[in-house]
């Protein structure tokens, strides 16, 4: 999947107040070859309403329950058939419910929104895509902004090949 933990904005009661609808691509792969999903399924999990579309790969979901629990987590089976045979996995979308803070202001959620969903590499070592970069959403409330910088106490670092951890700045 491309982002398997989410958070969605609540008011204290556990009502979403934003962050709906949450969305993520499954994709399944032998290798750097995409495959076809033969089935995409989400699980019912209580206060929850999900769906799954087999032909995009997008799971969805529409709308939590104040009911539902603080920390989410949905279950997604999904198959696809390689040389004849049938491979079938279960992952989990992950959703935390974000309350205001204890003063009673609008919970600010981060998010990091990467340019690209998957990079495949080849035998040869060639990566398919020669750049990534990261933009920042905020979203505080109901108003959700990108930033053109990196929040005042927070600090992004990245890692290439078990090397040592850089600091990212948005570019």
């Amino acid at each position: 999947m491309d982002n398997e933990v989410q958070s969605v904005a609540t008011d204290n009661l556990g009502a979403v107040i934003s962050g709906l609808p949450v969305t993520t691509k499954l994709i399944m792969y032998y290798g750097t070859t995409e495959l076809n999903l033969s089935s995409l399924s989400v699980r019912q999990v209580n206060g929850i309403t999900a769906t799954a579309d087999r032909k995009t790969g997008i799971i969805t979901v529409s709308a939590i329950t104040p009911s539902a629990p603080t920390n989410i987590r949905i279950p997604i089976d999904a198959s696809c058939v390689w040389n004849n045979e049938l491979i079938e996995r279960t992952t989990y979308l992950t959703i935390n419910k974000i309350k205001p803070g204890a003063d009673g202001q609008d919970a600010i959620l981060y998010s990091l929104v990467p340019s690209v969903d998957a990079m495949h590499v080849d035998k040869k070592g060639v990566a398919d895509v020669k750049f990534i970069s990261c933009g920042i959403k905020k979203t505080q409330g109901k108003v959700t902004t990108m930033l053109t910088s990196v929040p005042a106490g927070f600090q992004f670092k990245y890692v290439i090949d078990e090397d040592l951890a850089e600091n990212y700045t948005i570019d």
